[in-house]
C-alpha cells in the first residue's frame, strides 16, 4: 500500500514537471 502510494506521489511529481517544463 506504501509502495503504491509512492509510486503515485511520483507520477503526479513527474506530470508536474512535465507541466512546467512545458
Amino acid at each position: 500500500m506504501v509502495e503504491k502510494r509512492a509510486i503515485f506521489s511520483g507520477k503526479l511529481f513527474f506530470y508536474i514537471k512535465f507541466f512546467l517544463i512545458k
